[in-house]
């Protein structure tokens, strides 16, 4: 972990209160692609931890995630594979359905994007109720990679009142385990069913 990147972030993310409803701290990260200097060390950052584990394909969560997973693909000369939401994507594709605070929703890549060859870096801005992670991380299970690591560049913990921005890794278990740790901290919300997800995954 660069701790000198990790104060840079500190100092420059901007955080918009109420937004985009009541209660919620938003973090823009265009804050990060704004300063051209930032931005670069972030993808620089995260180059060197993918280069570091030889990872074969960088995937990106729609939307904000395709900023900084492309960037880090182009910079290593590794494709790019999206996670997009459902209807996006055309021709074949692998889906992952996953449960929201009401009703569900789903993410789709292209059935060709990644073999069992490849290991993948998941890379997203940030984390707050771990539903969509979880559900890439199923998603491209079903590829059966040998490995799959996430990077996010702000990770939420503790609840939405009381966010700490650094520069987190972690392996699908890793996750789930955090995710499921947190999910119990009083005012963070996420789903019933949701951590009922990550018990199965974390018992599998």
């Amino acid at each position: 972990m660069n701790k000198k990147l990790v104060n840079k972030l500190k100092k420059n993310i901007r955080v918009i209160p109420d937004f985009p409803k009541k209660g919620i701290l938003f973090q823009d990260i265009t804050s990060i692609t704004d300063n051209k200097k930032l931005f670069t060390e972030v993808v620089n950052e995260i180059s060197k931890y993918a280069r570091k584990k030889k990872f074969t394909k960088i995937a990106g969560v729609e939307a904000r995630g395709f900023i900084f997973g492309a960037a880090v693909a182009f910079k290593l000369g590794l494709p790019f594979v999206p996670i997009r939401k459902k209807g996006k994507l055309p021709g074949k594709v692998l889906k992952q359905k996953y449960s929201l605070e009401y009703g569900n929703d789903e993410i789709q890549i292209h059935s060709n994007a990644i073999t069992s060859r490849d290991r993948v870096l998941i890379i997203d801005d940030l984390i707050a109720t771990g539903g969509t992670a979880v559900a890439s991380a199923k998603l491209i299970s079903k590829c059966k990679v040998k490995n799959i690591e996430f990077y996010f560049i702000l990770f939420m913990v503790c609840s939405i009142f009381n966010t700490k921005l650094f520069f987190p890794n972690f392996t699908e278990k890793e996750l789930l385990e955090i995710l499921l740790k947190i999910s119990q901290d009083k005012g963070y919300l996420i789903p019933d069913d949701s951590k009922v997800l990550l018990k199965n995954q974390l018992a599998e």
